[in-house]
């Protein structure tokens, strides 16, 4: 410390006004750079909700016409009529549509309900087949059908509290 208070440039005020100025605009712009980076993640989360709206709108709209068809078919019982006719071809572009939904915009904490999700569309799937072609193993799908139905609306009840947030 005895070198540094004998030093000339500590004895020269233009030096130490640079110094303290300099501390001071270092602090300031380690200031703002620590709010641009809260603004940033914030502005992050933001889009990040926006685009999982955007995937649970989606899943509403698409998993509804799913379950619609879906219960037409096993309500009738998988006979062949003007009611069923084509539905099995609407379900499988529905289920297309459902699974080229982007995995990356759905938050960690919703993924594994969302495979889930896929994964009950694929039984649910399998089996309307199964009872379309008279084969076994479609039994219970009214009640898979009713725990598809809650699952949509369980991401329904997720996608208005986002909305909210946006």
């Amino acid at each position: 410390m005895v070198i540094l208070s004998t030093s000339p440039l500590f004895k020269d005020p233009s030096f130490l006004g640079a110094l303290i100025g300099a501390i001071i605009t270092g602090l300031i712009a380690i200031f703002v750079m620590g709010g641009q980076i809260v603004y940033d993640k914030k502005k992050k989360n933001q889009e990040d909700n926006k685009n999982f709206v955007k995937v649970l709108t989606l899943i509403e709209s698409e998993g509804g016409r799913f379950y619609s068809l879906g219960k037409v078919i096993v309500e009738l019982g998988y006979q062949e009529n003007h009611m069923t006719a084509g539905s099995l071809e609407r379900i499988e572009k529905v289920k297309q549509h459902l699974s080229a939904i982007d995995h990356r915009h759905v938050p960690q904490e919703y993924y594994e309900e969302f495979i889930s999700f896929q994964s009950t569309i694929e039984a649910l799937l399998k089996n309307i087949k199964a009872g379309m072609e008279g084969l076994p193993g479609s039994e219970g799908n009214i009640e898979m059908l009713e725990d598809f139905k809650y699952e949509i609306d369980s991401f329904v009840k997720t996608k208005q509290k986002l909305q909210k947030k946006i």
